[in-house]
């Protein structure tokens, strides 16, 4: 079991360093992990930072004490669970944070689009009417390598196990192409472009949808 504070470095990593003392306030209820949060190989720029993307956490959900943290504090703490390793956790927590407008939540909720839980694409997919869209607009714009590759896995998890359902059916595209996020030549190549396996992600103990 890991001591509570030996993630928060790679966790903070993960949102603006002005949202420091509000990240702090959720980790510090968030339980001890039985192994170390995993980092991607991607960023993301929010303004003039750049923030880490975050692959898998194994924190415990908290119970106590939730009551203390503002809103924002536990807009934070959600978005940390979206990347949570129980599938179950992670769509739950994705519902708590579609309707807030900050510049950071959109990387969270986009992440999971290209992921292989096809019923979380489906809960977000059903929500996209009250997504802040400009919000998910800029930071697409800011973002054009990260929503490439999120294009190219959204389409590499259709091809592997969803052929069934036509590509503009299945969840990932259409939230993203209902955000108008699938949009100008780069994105109709992608559709044009042969697809291959996505590679799984390293998920020990990985348990749930």
């Amino acid at each position: 079991m890991l001591k509570t504070h030996e993630d928060w470095p790679l966790l903070r990593s993960a949102f603006p360093k002005g949202l420091r003392p509000d990240v702090d306030a959720g980790l510090s209820i968030m339980p001890p992990a039985e192994h170390r949060a995993m980092l991607t190989d991607e960023t993301a720029r929010i303004g003039s930072e750049e923030i880490a993307i975050l692959g898998r956490i194994y924190h415990p959900e908290p119970t106590p004490r939730l009551s203390d943290l503002t809103r924002l504090q536990k807009t934070i703490l959600s978005s940390l669970y979206t990347r949570h390793h129980d599938g179950f956790v992670r769509e739950r927590h994705v519902r708590e944070i579609l309707d807030t407008d900050h510049p950071w939540v959109p990387v969270f909720v986009l992440q999971l689009l290209g992921e292989y839980v096809v019923e979380i694409g489906h809960t977000i997919a059903s929500h996209v009417a009250t997504l802040p869209k400009q919000t998910y607009r800029t930071f697409a714009h800011a973002n054009p390598e990260y929503m490439s590759a999120l294009r190219s896995r959204v389409v590499s998890y259709w091809s592997e196990y969803y052929r069934a359902t036509p590509l503009r059916e299945y969840a990932g595209y259409r939230a993203l192409d209902e955000l108008g996020l699938w949009d100008g030549p780069e994105a109709r190549r992608i559709l044009m472009r042969p697809v291959g396996n996505p590679r799984p992600a390293d998920e020990p103990g990985a348990t749930g949808l």
